[in-house]
């Protein structure tokens, strides 16, 4: 029971993960938007997300709201919402749902900001030099950009994947040009740790083993 309550609310990244991308699908049909994606939580890749983010560019944020004040499934939260931005919550599961609408122009800007922590986007740069901008945050305030990389660039850092970005250590790193190249599904050589049916795993050891060769994988451990 503990268990339950603490979970209410929550999703595991898989989850929220399929959430955002439908949620984003749908938005990316909206007439006027020119792009869809998630952001916060869910695009640094936490295992545990309370708040499923998105960010929509659309010069008018009225067919957002009404798509999503129709949408099966999502309950909206007049009170919190806004203008420019949809709040509301997943009926079942009730994840927190959070859709910002910005101009096209901002997009890759609030993108970076909405992804970062709040500590990434305010750590001290180690190179900067008045009058330039302190901070990453400060970068995003102070000019468009046209990429989230450039936007790095600009600030002498090498690109900090989004992953990264919980000023751990990442901002030194990458002042130096020393982020490291995280790992890809294509690294993968096997799966370890499996339950099959002896156990209680929903597929047997010859199904576990038949999809991995077939996959590509070296070996089921």
């Amino acid at each position: 029971m503990e268990f339950t309550d603490q979970s209410a609310g929550k999703l595991l990244f898989s989850q929220a993960e399929q959430l955002a991308n439908d949620l984003a699908a749908r938005l990316r049909q909206v007439p006027g938007v020119t792009e869809a994606a998630p952001t916060g939580d869910i695009r640094r890749a936490l295992e545990i997300v309370e708040t499923v983010e998105l960010l929509v560019a659309a010069p008018d944020p009225a067919p957002v709201h009404a798509l999503l004040n129709a949408a099966p499934g999502l309950r909206a939260d007049v009170r919190r919402s806004g203008p420019w931005a949809w709040v509301g919550a997943a009926v079942e599961g009730g994840v927190g749902i959070v859709v910002r609408v910005v101009a096209p122009a901002d997009f890759v800007n609030q993108l970076f900001l909405t992804t970062g922590n709040e500590a990434h986007l305010g750590a001290a740069l180690p190179n900067a030099a008045p009058p330039a901008p302190r901070t990453l945050r400060q970068w995003a305030k102070r000019e468009a950009f046209a990429s989230e990389e450039a936007l790095y660039e600009k600030a002498g850092l090498q690109y900090i994947v989004p992953e990264l970005r919980e000023n751990l250590g990442e901002i030194e790193l990458a002042a130096e040009q020393k982020i490291p190249q995280l790992l890809q599904d294509s690294d993968l050589r096997g799966s370890l740790h499996n339950h099959s049916t002896y156990s209680d795993g929903n597929h047997s050891l010859r199904q576990m083993a038949t999809f991995l060769r077939d996959a590509g994988y070296e070996y089921l451990g």
